[in-house]
């Protein structure tokens, strides 16, 4: 019970000294997108990549961005939301080491920044359930590489077995900035 409250005291805290800053141009958005049919957010946020190992998909977590894109109806809007964690699917993609991955990102343009941070999460890091068909993590300790600025690449790690979040932060000159959030279990 004192966890929870805790919790309700740092977001009615975050959410207090969020109303006493001047944005101008911000959009409220929702933390994880809905794809319209043509496969983009209807909102303008960004959209989601995707990362598959042994033929199996996992769509990204869209996690902190700020981003300038389209609305369904055409409006451009530049948005921002700064999330309290990492969010991933609910699954975990299972992998065995070396994990081999391919990463997918959505835009047809290359990326001017590209980077992966891997991290091994429990229970411990696992923060509480706010969307429902997300989790979400705090930040841990890890190791972060640059990546080649591709749309489309395979990753080789070299993992100890456990659960893992693959946190990937990508830029596009001109669009804006978005974290990615997956989720793997090396067995």
């Amino acid at each position: 019970m004192n966890r929870l409250l805790n919790i309700l005291f740092f977001l009615l805290t975050i959410g207090s000294l969020a109303s006493c800053t001047t944005v101008t141009n911000l959009t409220r958005v929702s933390p994880t997108p809905v794809p319209t049919l043509a496969g983009m957010p209807s909102d303008g946020s960004p959209p989601p990549a995707v990362l598959e190992i042994d033929g199996v998909t996992q769509t990204a977590g869209v996690g902190t961005y700020c981003w300038s894109g389209q609305t369904a109806s055409g409006e451009t809007v530049t948005a921002c939301a700064d999330m309290i964690g990492i969010p991933t699917a609910s699954e975990p993609l299972i992998a065995s080491s070396p994990v081999m991955a391919r990463l997918s990102l959505p835009l047809a343009e290359p990326p001017s920044q590209l980077s992966l941070s891997a991290f091994q999460v429990s229970s411990v890091h696992e923060l509480p359930d706010t969307a429902g068909e997300y989790r979400w993590w705090s930040f841990t300790e890890g190791f972060t590489s640059e990546l080649s600025l591709q749309t489309s690449q395979e990753i080789i790690l070299e993992l100890a077995p456990g659960l893992y979040v693959f946190y990937v932060f990508a830029v596009w000159d001109g669009q804006g900035d978005v974290s990615y959030g997956f989720l793997v279990e090396v067995k």
